[in-house]
């Protein structure tokens, strides 16, 4: 295989490395190019809500095609966690925007085909097939990520429903027939929940305005005295906090790969301008500092891809007992999501004043990039949720059975991921044995410090249950904890694609973020100081050149792939 074949795989384009339909993504990409960058732009600059989007997406069947499963939809596509995460990054790469409004019409629709109401889903079908966004109505400024706390309830009158309160931070919800809605019931006992769909044209729904000044609509809105049949109730009881749940275990897992087709734009756009731009006689994008800070921003990208791709690859694997991609996903969104931004940190750096300009992409990215690890609680939420597994992760001589690497679009949907089922048990998961990656990268430096640093963990800071009352503890550990998953994550994707150049500049930067983990949660590590000493010295004595020609090369590739749209 050339360099140049190798890196294209690894780097992957404007799509991610779980490829999307590419019908999908070359009507995506032509609906852009048609639509041009300059209005696109503009729109988000003037708040104009993009309406000709609505007409795109009802006119392709995009809704239904991408999120309806084969088996309630009449077509032969349908939603795969393949094409569902494909699409994600390659919607989030032309527009933020755009991105929010498809995503949250998934989250909207995945507590649905988990429903036993075959007239609400064939509701949600029929609608997506239409063109109709969907809206998650989840969250309320009270409760927060609380949700056991929601406000809003809902009482039982003869044949209909009653549903009174509001919700706030709900994409979409200014337009939606289908606003997926969760609350209490306020004539049933403790956790006695429900999930119903509310329509925003009908009565006793009042639009509040938009919580953010921005193009999206993010909504607030009320409901009084709102009434809904049996037609609308999703689910109930215990089960309809679990499917709520279960919805963020997976549909929340696509900001993080928003997050990367976000950075592949920032990349693509950077390299762009600086390669073109002449200072002192030669190209910007030569000089030292911008080459270092482009190599490094590239080499994570190839990372957070690897770590990704395995995240949906343990979805669609996943039966009951083996529920390893929720704390896959957990660690997705609290460590791939901040990683961006500070990337894009970085190539701010880079790209200079151009990011800052009407006419640039880089400058919404920028923005919006900021919001990703926010959308869901915060970080500490979801490594929190993680860090609760890290006794069985480190418990390496298991030997579970490793999840095999599909990564195609084609493949049946796997239905348990939209089955209803309880929660709980995250203490109890077996993970893959580490052995087999370690066996396969072993020769390379930075991959056997990597291995030989997380046994070194697994056998002095997690070889007991954290005190779940000590926080500070548990956030500083749970940031060590998920630099471990990532890595070992990575290290299954990489050992079925050999390539030392790359893995080994790859692993060399995630040596760095735990040295610089180590070094910040210092003061939480009294009681292991030795261990996190030897660990920095190993790490601090490690050195890798970047593999500066090949992610050159595979940059102005990305550039000349994405003309019309730069």
């Amino acid at each position: 295989m050339s360099h140049a074949e190798s890196a294209d795989r690894l780097l992957g384009g404007t799509s991610i490395l779980v490829q999307p339909s590419r019908t999908f993504a070359s009507e995506v990409s032509d609906w852009f190019r048609h639509v041009g960058r300059e209005k696109v732009l503009r729109q988000e600059i003037d708040r104009e809500f993009p309406a000709e989007y609505l007409y795109f997406l009802k006119s392709t069947g995009l809704l239904e095609r991408s999120l309806v499963p084969e088996w309630i939809g009449a077509h032969t596509d349908g939603w795969t966690p393949y094409r569902v995460t494909g699409l994600s990054e390659h919607l989030a790469f032309h527009s933020f925007t755009h991105w929010l409004m498809w995503h949250v019409s998934s989250l909207a629709g995945t507590p649905v085909w988990m429903s036993q109401n075959a007239a609400v889903q064939k509701t949600y079908a029929e609608q997506f097939n239409a063109g109709m966004l969907g809206s998650f109505g989840m969250s309320e400024r009270g409760a927060g990520a609380d949700w056991r706390h929601t406000a809003t309830s809902v009482k039982r009158l003869a044949e209909r429903y009653v549903a009174s309160g509001g919700k706030d931070y709900t994409g979409n919800g200014n337009v939606s027939s289908l606003i997926t809605t969760f609350a209490q019931r306020a004539d049933g006992g403790d956790r006695d929940y429900i999930l119903f769909r509310a329509d925003s044209h009908r009565a006793g729904f009042e639009l509040v305005g938009n919580a953010v000044p921005e193009q999206m609509y993010v909504s607030e809105f009320r409901l009084s005295d709102y009434e809904f049949a049996e037609d609308d109730v999703i689910s109930t009881g215990p089960q309809a906090f679990a499917d709520a749940v279960n919805t963020i275990n997976v549909g929340k897992f696509n900001l993080a790969t928003a997050a990367t087709g976000l950075l592949s734009r920032a990349l693509v756009e950077t390299y762009h301008h600086t390669s073109n731009r002449t200072i002192f006689g030669q190209s910007t994008a030569s000089f030292g500092q911008n080459q270092d800070a482009l190599c490094r921003a590239t080499l994570r990208l190839i990372g957070m891809k690897a770590y990704t791709s395995r995240c949906v690859d343990h979805m669609h694997a996943a039966v009951e007992g083996d529920d390893r991609y929720v704390i896959l996903n957990a660690v997705a969104k609290a460590k791939v999501t901040h990683d961006v931004t500070d990337a894009l940190h970085s190539l701010s750096d880079v790209i200079s004043a151009k990011g800052f300009e009407t006419e640039a992409a880089f400058r919404p990215i920028l923005k919006y990039a900021e919001y990703l690890p926010r959308l869901e609680g915060t970080k500490y939420v979801n490594l929190m949720q993680a860090v609760r597994s890290a006794p069985t992760f480190f418990d390496f001589a298991r030997n579970t059975q490793q999840v095999p690497d599909v990564a195609t679009d084609s493949s049946e949907a796997p239905r348990y991921l939209l089955t209803q089922r309880k929660l709980g048990g995250l203490e109890k998961l077996s993970f893959s044995d580490h052995t087999r990656s370690k066996e396969a990268l072993g020769h390379l430096p930075s991959v056997a410090l990597f291995f030989d640093v997380v046994e070194r963990l697994g056998k002095t800071l997690f070889h007991r249950p954290l005190d779940q009352k000590n926080q500070r503890k548990v956030q500083a550990f749970g940031e060590i904890f998920a630099i471990a998953v990532y890595g070992t994550v990575v290290a299954e994707y990489a050992r079925q694609r050999p390539d030392d150049e790359v893995w080994e500049s790859v692993f060399s930067l995630i040596l760095e973020d735990l040295a610089l983990t180590l070094v910040r949660t210092r003061q939480d590590m009294a009681d292991h100081r030795e261990v996190a000493d030897a660990i920095l010295a190993a790490v601090q004595s490690t050195h890798t050149e970047w593999p500066v020609d090949r992610i050159t090369d595979h940059l102005q590739a990305a550039v000349n792939h994405s003309i019309g749209l730069l």
